[in-house]
């Protein structure tokens, strides 16, 4: 169901909206996949990661925003986590004037928002990884291993 929707795309591709905007939207999964090149790249990094991937979601909006993340899960702990620095969107979060917070303040606030979301289900199922959580929401308060 298309959620109805003021969003417009600005002529540099973004779609701008507040955070609290982003926030109530609603997002469904596109794809997931493992990605070996990431792995690697993690590893060189110094992360205990044994599998990564990147995971895409689309909201429900006209027009879509696209909302991409790295994920590994950890080697030790088997938990699914956010990679560094791999957050990527065509939204550009904007103040309450109206003004870009930055690409960099865009990415950290999605990511926050995300860590509220039960994406590591998502990912446990769209891959097959064994369960160690009895439901999925949407968005819950935290995410659990």
């Amino acid at each position: 169901m298309m959620q109805k929707s003021v969003l417009k795309i600005s002529p540099d591709g973004y779609i701008r909206l507040s955070f609290s905007t982003f926030s109530s939207l609603s997002f469904v999964h596109l794809f997931t996949d493992r990605d070996l090149t990431l792995l690697d790249e993690l590893i060189a990094q110094a992360i205990p990661a044994e599998c990564a991937g990147f995971s895409e979601c689309i909201s429900t909006t006209s027009p879509s925003i696209s909302l991409g993340w790295a994920w590994y899960r950890h080697r030790d702990s088997n938990c699914l986590l956010l990679a560094p620095e791999n957050i990527r969107s065509n939204v550009m979060i904007v103040d309450m004037h109206g003004y870009d917070v930055g690409t960099h303040a865009t990415s950290n606030l999605i990511g926050q928002w995300l860590t509220c979301c039960d994406w590591p289900a998502m990912v446990r199922l769209a891959l097959r990884f064994p369960s160690q959580i009895e439901h999925s929401s949407v968005c819950a308060n935290a995410s659990p291993c």
